[in-house]
């Protein structure tokens, strides 16, 4: 499959976490100090990419052709678009994230969204805020529907499978709801209210694909394994949009606000607006 970077084709990538400026320099077209913020929004989208391609068991070969990254030697782009390194750390950024949640769990902030002891530095969570919910807040879509407390849930969710085939069946958001209530539905004869159950997960997943595709390539690639795990896992034909959230979205909204507070979310969104050409 051709490999293209803003309609040219490409060669392999740096390695991850590289200080080559070139990309940057390319796909931002803004000045020096911004391949840094470019850098943190790659390294965020190659961790959403490999989780979104594992929960719809995505082809891993296809995926790093449309990367650009089918001859590294330090991937095995049979299964996986990330290094070791990355999987590490993805890892470490995954057990963070349910740290955060557990200590803001149950815990209502003030109006102002002062949590408990937030204010005081902290190093694991200033890089949570950093490497994944700043570049979900600052890249985001248009889209309502599509923010940093779903991307945390999907960054939480790698602990639990880290991306092995025997997990996809149980760990990610989409199976737990899937394992959870359909065939209790199913035995209901309530086969409408399993669609409407799953639907609002399935279109957040269907944002974050439009929110982090790099190329089309990328994007056909993960809504044709999304497609597919709809029909043949789900027994879906047509999935229609559902507006709501579920139970947990309340306490991984409280966590993305307490990793970043409402004001300096404000102050990146209007930052980027200013950046944009």
């Amino acid at each position: 499959m051709p490999c293209y970077q803003n309609g040219l084709a490409c060669a392999d990538p740096p390695p991850p976490y590289s200080t080559n400026d070139n990309p940057s320099e390319r796909l931002t077209r803004q000045p020096l100090q911004n391949a840094v913020r470019y850098n943190e929004y790659d390294q965020y989208r190659r961790f959403m990419i490999e989780i979104l391609g594992f929960t719809f068991n995505a082809d891993f070969t296809l995926l790093n052709e449309a990367l650009c990254q089918s001859s590294r030697t330090d991937i095995a782009t049979t299964t996986s678009v990330l290094s070791r390194e990355e999987h590490r750390e993805l890892l470490h950024l995954s057990q963070l994230t349910l740290t955060a949640r557990e200590e803001i769990k149950g815990v209502w902030g003030t109006l102002d969204h002062k949590f408990p002891d937030r204010r005081q530095p902290n190093a694991d969570y200033e890089a949570l805020a950093s490497k994944i919910v700043k570049p979900a807040i600052q890249w985001s879509t248009n889209s309502a529907r599509f923010d940093s407390a779903y991307v945390l849930e999907l960054i939480s969710t790698y602990a639990a499978h880290r991306c092995g085939p025997d997990k996809r069946s149980t760990a990610t958001p989409v199976s737990q709801r899937k394992s959870n209530f359909l065939g209790f539905f199913r035995r209901l004869g309530l086969r409408g209210l399993y669609h409407d159950f799953v639907a609002p997960t399935l279109w957040n997943h269907a944002a974050a694909i439009e929110h982090v595709a790099s190329t089309d390539s990328v994007k056909t690639i993960l809504n044709g394994a999304t497609k597919r795990y709809e029909v043949e896992e789900l027994g879906l034909l047509k999935v229609y949009k559902r507006d709501d959230h579920d139970l947990s979205y309340l306490d991984w909204s409280k966590t993305a606000v307490f990793l970043v507070p409402e004001d300096e979310k404000k102050r990146i969104r209007r930052d980027q607006i200013w950046a944009t050409p």
